[in-house]
């Protein structure tokens, strides 16, 4: 569903939602992780993600797990750019055939490596296949919520989120 879409929902327009979530933002209530479709065909260029920071709020179990993964994986490449270690930003990608993967990490703009989420599927998704090949071949990871998992099956590394996560800053 389109902003445009919400806000009529809503029977408010659409300044009016995006000024509210402008204001969450700012309060530290959600995080919005924006589309990068750089060298990315026909990929959708509109709609950030929003992520709460309090991803335990977040009731359904797939979206909680990939809630969490969001708040850290941005706290990091914040962390990573303010230490100096280049300029990291934290995006996602989507075509118009609805293949997505959820984490895109650039440093200057330049893709670092895809990440998606997933429970527990242990089998490398479609979708990190399609667009690692788009954009040279990148690094991918899996992360999964099932612990004791590190292992890779063909170029992309399966592993266990706390094993990930836990490693960054």
């Amino acid at each position: 569903m389109s902003g445009g879409a919400r806000g009529q929902e809503l029977e408010v327009g659409f300044d009016t939602v995006a000024s509210w979530l402008d204001a969450l933002d700012r309060l530290f209530y959600c995080h919005r992780v924006p589309p990068s479709s750089r060298r990315v065909s026909r990929a959708l260029k509109k709609e950030r993600k929003l992520y709460l920071w309090d991803w335990s709020e977040v009731a359904e179990p797939v979206a909680r797990f990939e809630n969490m993964v969001a708040g850290h994986l941005l706290k990091a490449v914040h962390c990573w750019s303010d230490l100096g270690y280049g300029e990291f930003d934290l995006w996602y990608l989507q075509d118009k055939e609805k293949r997505e993967v959820d984490f895109l990490v650039t440093d200057a703009r330049k893709p670092v490596v895809l990440i998606e989420c997933k429970l527990a599927d242990e089998r490398p998704s479609a979708a990190l296949e399609h667009f690692a090949g788009q954009l040279g071949d990148l690094p991918r990871l899996q992360l999964v919520r099932v612990p004791g998992v590190d292992r890779r099956v063909r170029r992309t590394r399966i592993v266990s989120a706390a094993r990930l996560l836990g490693g960054l800053p």
